[in-house]
Parts: C-alpha cells; sequence; structure tokens
C-alpha cells in the first residue's frame, strides 16, 4: 500500500513539475529547439540586426489554412516567425488566410499570386490555390518573399531583406561576359538569380573596364574574347583591393550542337590567375561522380537509353573543404567539361586554398578531346585520382604587366565557365546559381550572412558520400557495355 502512495504522489510531483516548466518556458518566450540543424535558433547576427531596430517593422504572413495539411513544414514557418519577431517589441508578425480575409487582390496588386498545388486521393487527382507569402513593412517600403513552405534558409532571407529596409544596405556585383556568350540568353538565370539574393547587378563591357569600381566584386565568365588590355585592366582592378571571381576553362565546347570541345588559344587570363598561384590545366577531368543523362540511342532502334557522362562532375559533401566559409553556403555544384587546377601558394604573400575536388575515382582527357557520350559511357577509369575543380586565394599579389603589389585581397577561381550557364537545365540544377551566391557574399565579406545562408538546406547533389569504394562498385554495375 505504502509502495503504490510513493508512485502515486512521485506521478502527481513530476505533472506538477512539467507544468512549472513549461509555464517558465513560456513566460520568457522562450523555446527548446530539437531540431537536427537548430533552425529555430537564431543566429548572434540576426539578434543584433533585431536589437537594433529603432521603429516598427510589421512582418505579415499570408498562408492558405490548407497549405498545412498539404505542406506539414509551413507550420514550421509560423514558428519561425514568432521565435524571429520576438526577438525585438518593435518587430510584430501577423498571421493571415488572404482567401478568408478577401485580400487576394491586395496581394496581386504586390505582384504576389496564388500557387497551384497538386493534391491526390485514392479517386482522384485535384489542384488547389494557395498562398505562403511573407510581407516586411518598414517606413512605407516592402520587400517579400512570393512563396515559402519551409524554414530553409528563411532567416537568410529575412535579415537580408530586413538589412535592406532599416540600414539600405545593398551588395552589387559587376558582371564581365569575356567569351561569346550573353547575359541575356547564355547566362539567362544568373542576374535574376543573383538579383533575389539582394545583389544589384551592373554588366561592364570590355571596353569599359578601366571605370571598374574596386570596392564592388567582379565576376568575369570565360576568357575567349579577352585582349591583353583587358586583362591589365583586371589586374589593376586588383592592385587596387578589388575582390574577384573568375569562371573560366581551358576549352571552348559546342554546348548547343554535338558538345565537341577545342583548346581555348586565348589564355591571357589564365596566364594571369597562373601567375596569382592558380594554374588551370589543358586536360578535361572525367569523375565516376557524374550526371546520367537520357538520350537517344545511337543503335538502330532509336530508343532512349542512360548514360553516365563522366564530363559532367557532380561535386558534393566529399569534394568540399569544410575548413573553408564557403561550405556553410554549400548546397551543391555540377561542373561542364572543367579542367583540373594546380596551386603554387606564395607562403609569404597569401594562402591559396582548395575548395572543390573530384571524387577520388577521376582522371583526365588530354588532346584530341572526345566528349561523345556513347563513347565514353563505359569508361572504366584506370587511372584514378582526384583534382581540384575551383579554389580561393587571399591575401597579396604581385603584377603581372606590373611591379606593384596588391593590397589583401579575395580571390576565387572555378575552372568551368560553363556552371553559371544554361547548361543547368540540362541538370537541374539550380544550386549552381545558388553557389555564385555563396561565393559573392564572401567577396563582399558578408561571412555573417554566408554563415546563416543555407541554414536548414540539403545538399541536391551527391550529399554525402562517405565510401567513395562502395559508389565506384555501383556505378560500374550500371555502365552500359
Amino acid at each position: 500500500m505504502q509502495t503504490k502512495k510513493l508512485i502515486h504522489l512521485t506521478a502527481i510531483c513530476a505533472v506538477f513539475f512539467l507544468v512549472l516548466l513549461l509555464c517558465f518556458i513560456n513566460s520568457i518566450n522562450g523555446r527548446i529547439d530539437f531540431s537536427k540543424d537548430k533552425v529555430f535558433t537564431l543566429s548572434d547576427y540576426s539578434k543584433n540586426l533585431l536589437s537594433n531596430v529603432s521603429e516598427k517593422v510589421q512582418i505579415t504572413y499570408y498562408v492558405s489554412d490548407k497549405l498545412s495539411s498539404l505542406y506539414p513544414e509551413a507550420r514550421d514557418v509560423k514558428d519561425f516567425l514568432i521565435e524571429y519577431t520576438s526577438k525585438s517589441k518593435l518587430v510584430s508578425v501577423s498571421i493571415q488566410d488572404p482567401q478568408k480575409t478577401g485580400l487576394e487582390q491586395k496581394l496581386l496588386s504586390l505582384g504576389i499570386e496564388a500557387q497551384q498545388i497538386q493534391t491526390s486521393t485514392a479517386t482522384e487527382t485535384s489542384f488547389v490555390s494557395v498562398y505562403s507569402a511573407i510581407v516586411l513593412e518598414y517606413r512605407g517600403k516592402i520587400e517579400m518573399i512570393p512563396f515559402v513552405v519551409s524554414t530553409a534558409g528563411l532567416e537568410f532571407e529575412l535579415t537580408s531583406m530586413l538589412q535592406f529596409l532599416i540600414d539600405n544596405i545593398t551588395r552589387k556585383v559587376q558582371i564581365l561576359v569575356g567569351n561569346d556568350f550573353t547575359l541575356d540568353n547564355d547566362y539567362i538565370y544568373l542576374v535574376p538569380w543573383l538579383e533575389s539574393a539582394g545583389f544589384l547587378c551592373t554588366q561592364v563591357f570590355q571596353t569599359e573596364l578601366a571605370k571598374l569600381d574596386y570596392s564592388i566584386p567582379l565576376l568575369v565568365l570565360g576568357s575567349k574574347n579577352l585582349k591583353a588590355d583587358d586583362i591589365f585592366e583586371i589586374e589593376n582592378f586588383i592592385m587596387q583591393g578589388g575582390n574577384a571571381a573568375f569562371c573560366v576553362s581551358k576549352n571552348n565546347v559546342n554546348i548547343y550542337t554535338d558538345w565537341t570541345a577545342q583548346p581555348d588559344t586565348n589564355t591571357l587570363l589564365t596566364d594571369l590567375l597562373d601567375y596569382w598561384g592558380i594554374s588551370i590545366q589543358n586536360q578535361l577531368v572525367l569523375d565516376i561522380i557524374n550526371y546520367r543523362i537520357e538520350m537517344q540511342s545511337d543503335k538502330q532502334d532509336s530508343r532512349n537509353e542512360y548514360i553516365n557522362y563522366p564530363f559532367w562532375i557532380v561535386t558534393g559533401r566529399h569534394s568540399l573543404n569544410f575548413e573553408n566559409i564557403l561550405s556553410f553556403g554549400y548546397s551543391g555544384l555540377e561542373t561542364y567539361w572543367a579542367n583540373p587546377i594546380e596551386l603554387f601558394e606564395d607562403s609569404n604573400l597569401n594562402k591559396i586554398t582548395p575548395i572543390l575536388k573530384t571524387s577520388t575515382k577521376a582522371s583526365l582527357m588530354s588532346e584530341p578531346f572526345d566528349t561523345d557520350p556513347f563513347r565514353n559511357k563505359t569508361r572504366i577509369f584506370e587511372d584514378k585520382a582526384q583534382y581540384i575543380l575551383a579554389a580561393t586565394l587571399q591575401g597579396k599579389v604581385k603584377g603581372y604587366y606590373t611591379t606593384a603589389e596588391s593590397p589583401n585581397v579575395k580571390i576565387f577561381v572555378l575552372a568551368d565557365q560553363y556552371a553559371p550557364s544554361r547548361m543547368i537545365e540540362y541538370t537541374n540544377s539550380p544550386h549552381n546559381m545558388d553557389f555564385f551566391v555563396s561565393v559573392l557574399l564572401w567577396l563582399s565579406n558578408e561571412d555573417n550572412l554566408l554563415q546563416i545562408k543555407n541554414k536548414g538546406i540539403r545538399s541536391t547533389s551527391l550529399e554525402s558520400i562517405s565510401n567513395i569504394e562502395g559508389v565506384f562498385s555501383a556505378l560500374k554495375m550500371t555502365i552500359f557495355l
């Protein structure tokens, strides 16, 4: 009897203690974050920004009630907004269903439209219209996220928009296209993606390079048409302290026709990078970890077949240098006909770091290049090694055309001019654009934002390959013999 009373008393005390604990947590307006990536725990950077808000900021989450039943993650968005706004008494959140409150026309005037979501039952498939938009208002200015269904990357977007509204901070980038491509067609996705991340993009042409603003990062895409005078101005930009990213190749590929590759005879820019210690080699890289494409067979039956195309390399977390800050903003990158990079660091001046590598099962192809998908589908990769695809330089560099020495600068090099192009249509790789957002944040010295940029986002590439030998064996089983 005494034992039963003791058990009963213990249970009552436990319940009472739990109620007190919940009341305490509620009283401090806090929550225990059990999520794997701590997505509900704000960074110190966001907390500091919110604590410095001096005027009222209104955040409104326009969400359809029925969305929560279709996407349970949408409930996390509500919770995150409540947590986000709890850090400042001047920042408040309101949650409204525009379809119930008659606000659809107001949202349409802001450029926010309902999205069609497919629903299925045992007997039929239908579509429903739903809203899930976030609008920030501050002193008559408005920023918005037209559609969001999860907390992945949400802190970065909110903090970036709040930073723009309150402090009028605008990130900028200068873009130079040095090959036969154009931003409007061949690099069609790059500028809209950068603008959606808060960058103001300005295209600069070869005749304008003498007017480059060294306080704004420079992004160079390709080098086929650059002349010696252009390289001189790019070096001068660096010598004045400018930060730059270079996506350049030692080869040119007919990406719209037969994918044949030819060496690029214009090595002016790559010679400059080589002088600074980042040497892009002439070979093409092939990797056992690659994108599998569907193509019409070269046989008489004209059927479609899936082909492992080793020139389209899928970089995953197995490729990444986790000691570099760019790993914080990494969600995947596919490369197309990339070249290997060799590094030669001048430790007295700078630090050069490999950022992305192939798997340990990659190989090289020298001229003449045979890029035919059908002839390469049975490649066995007898000479296997790991090669560098991208690298960064931090520190000073010496002048190539002059005797000058730069102040401390940041330089990023990817040996692939096609990664930010519309080649991503073939591989469904919007994360390529996202990677360049990370690079430009780094060049803009926005390390704090970069650290929260992809919070809660999983790599859509081959994310975690800890056993390359096992993957190698599995892929060999899928090769068409």
